[in-house]
């Protein structure tokens, strides 16, 4: 554990001295903190042991199978979609060492995380502290392909900020490549369409809060249309230990759209960029779906592409306060959250990721 608790430590103390001083060249040392940062998240979940993560036992035995373009239609066809085989396959040309897949995946997850911090957050010092205080890090780590899902997802979302809207649909069907669920994310075109304003504020809430009276109905729809999942909704361990994990994200994101949804109504006339109009429907779809996940955990893998948005989404909303004094209170209650909850989550449930006992390259 001590490992992780100095990453984020890091990520706060290199913040403090390259952010909050009177340097000239700020985006400079922004560059710095990110390469610093990078490297060392990268050390840690790239070479990681084979034992560590949920799931990795799982993504090392397809590995091993998988050895040629013909195996990607024979072994874990029904387990793995196409695109992530396809990766498999790259990966064994170079070698057969699984280690390699490990630490491919996490800088093509960690690279795309970053670019898109880089580019889209205010405060990309913050958005990193949320990404690792809030466990997506770490999840990273066990959940290889819904986090190179999310990473095209990253880069979707980019595109449709610049309304490059054929771009966004092009890599949005990339990341279902990699993981069916994210196709979910599709909804964002539709929803950029429609003004966020005050008068239709309160009438977006409602058909969404009205949405998860239909939960049930929505859980098994998912489930025709991708009934790989049905054992989120059989599983014992779903229902005495995850919906422990399910309640507290959905509190979590209860409260983040809870304060986006009060920034956006207090500076609504300097808060008409795209990239905060997307961030305002990933933060109230996260906070929908995360609700209706807690009668179904495969609802709960969907909300994370759009709760992991928050990572921005948060810091750029502290942005538009004009007072100092609020930027500051607001920073200073967003570190103790990521930090509570990422000492808890590490201490009391440190087997949800399976990233603890951490040990390097084996």
């Amino acid at each position: 554990m001590t490992i992780f608790l100095f990453l984020i430590f890091l990520i706060l103390l290199l913040a403090i001295i390259l952010y909050d001083s009177n340097y000239k060249n700020k985006k400079l040392y922004s560059r710095v903190y990110l390469c610093i940062t990078f490297i060392s998240l990268l050390i840690v979940s790239g070479c990681r042991g084979l034992s560590i993560g949920t799931d990795t036992n799982m993504y090392v035995r397809a590995f091993n199978a998988v050895k040629s373009i013909q195996d990607m239609f024979v072994y874990y066809v029904d387990r793995f979609e196409v695109g992530y085989r396809f990766f498999n396959v790259m990966i064994k040309q170079l070698s057969d060492n699984p280690h390699l897949l490990l630490f491919f995946s996490s800088v093509l997850i960690l690279l795309m995380t970053y670019y898109f911090f880089y580019k889209e957050s205010k405060y990309p010092w913050m958005s990193l502290l949320m990404f690792v205080g809030l466990m997506y890090y770490s999840n990273s780590m066990c959940l290889l392909r819904q986090y190179l899902a999310i990473g095209f997802v990253f880069l979707a979302i980019v595109c449709l900020e610049k309304q490059k809207r054929f771009k966004f649909l092009g890599l949005v069907i990339l990341a279902s490549l990699f993981h069916s669920s994210a196709i979910i994310t599709i909804l964002l075109y539709p929803l950029m369409k429609i003004e966020i304003t005050n008068s239709n504020r309160r009438i977006i809430i409602a058909v969404a809060l009205i949405s998860t009276l239909f939960a049930n109905q929505l859980i098994n729809l998912v489930i025709r249309i991708v009934p790989k999942y049905t054992s989120y909704l059989t599983s014992d361990k779903y229902y005495l230990e995850n919906q422990i994990g399910t309640i507290l994200k959905a509190i979590l994101q209860f409260l983040f759209f809870v304060f986006v949804n009060y920034s956006y109504k207090r500076n609504y006339e300097n808060n008409k960029s795209s990239i905060l109009k997307i961030g305002y429907y990933c933060s109230l779809l996260s906070c929908v779906i995360s609700f209706v996940s807690i009668n179904g955990a495969i609802l709960d893998r969907m909300a994370v592409y759009f709760s992991i948005i928050n990572c921005i989404t948060i810091p750029n909303m502290i942005f538009t306060f004009k007072s100092i004094n609020n930027r500051r209170l607001f920073v200073v209650i967003l570190i103790i959250i990521c930090l509570s909850y990422y000492i808890i989550i590490l201490v009391y449930r440190p087997y949800w990721s399976g990233i603890i006992p951490y040990v390097f390259w084996e």
